[in-house]
């Protein structure tokens, strides 16, 4: 059967277009809500597993506190305390252990892009953490992990609430935000490392804070989630990835869908 140069560049568009279908875009891939948290103390999470709202294609791991903290009671809030006050960089909350975590293994038979980063935060006092570092690494941190982004949130508690401006609390301290605020879509896209992460790969992102270094006390806490609004299902939760979950499709599947190309083809060229 000779099906020319015209067969052979379908062929090849049939078999791409076969690899490259897809079964989500630009979907939650791994969510984490503290809706029903307690402000007991005693009766705070431990941790928090994913929502349901988390992709079915991947295995999420849970969230957790760093070495460095302790659990602290908040309604509807992941919270911890004892974020050392000294600290004043990223080298230092390292060091301290002072950090959220969370992760997922991409499962089997799928490939992630990961394209952007969600949280709702609250901090308790002008003093608490307020620098924060979002890093990413594939071996569970067992080497330095790589800082996706960095940003502020300058909201806090204590104090009385005033007219605010969207996302305003990540730039000015703002008071009387004791119910925690949405930060800035985070953009991940455009880090080359977390796109086309393949199955049973695992990634752990921990979000690192700190503080000025001025007055702050390890009483001082910072929580994910907290939201009414967000606790309710209207938005993200505490702390969410977005993404894509690509299909890789078996070797013997593509070669059946050109395989059937080529049938066409050829019935095509001897009608």
């Amino acid at each position: 059967m000779q099906l020319g140069r015209v067969g052979r560049v379908l062929f090849q568009t049939a078999a791409i277009a076969l690899a490259s279908s897809t079964l989500a875009q630009a979907a939650i891939l791994v969510q984490y809500n503290a809706a029903g948290a307690s402000s007991t103390a005693g009766s705070e999470p431990a941790f928090l597993n994913a929502t349901g709202a988390s992709d079915a294609n991947i295995t999420p791991t849970t969230l957790t506190r760093g070495t460095g903290l302790d659990t602290a009671g908040l309604g509807n809030g992941f919270s911890a305390d004892f974020w050392e006050p000294t600290n004043t960089t990223l080298a230092d909350a390292v060091t301290a252990g002072d950090y959220f975590q969370w992760g997922f293994t991409v499962n089997s038979g799928f490939e992630a892009d990961i394209t952007s980063f969600d949280a709702t935060l609250r901090r308790s006092a002008t003093n608490g953490p307020s620098t924060f570092y979002l890093l990413y690494s594939f071996d569970d941190f067992a080497t330095p992990g790589a800082t996706a982004v960095t940003f502020q949130y300058l909201g806090r508690s204590s104090g009385t609430a005033g007219t605010t401006t969207p996302f305003q609390w990540m730039t000015t301290d703002t008071p009387g935000q004791d119910a925690g605020n949405r930060i800035s879509t985070q953009d991940l896209s455009t880090i080359s490392a977390l796109q086309d992460i393949d199955g049973g790969t695992t990634v752990t992102f921990r979000l690192y804070a700190h503080g000025t270094g001025t007055g702050g006390a390890t009483s001082n806490t910072v929580a994910l989630g907290r939201n009414p609004a967000v606790d309710a299902g209207n938005g993200q939760a505490g702390a969410q990835i977005n993404g894509d979950i690509v299909a890789i499709p078996e070797p013997t599947f593509v070669s059946l869908g050109g395989v059937a190309m080529l049938g066409m083809l050829a019935r095509r060229r001897r009608a």
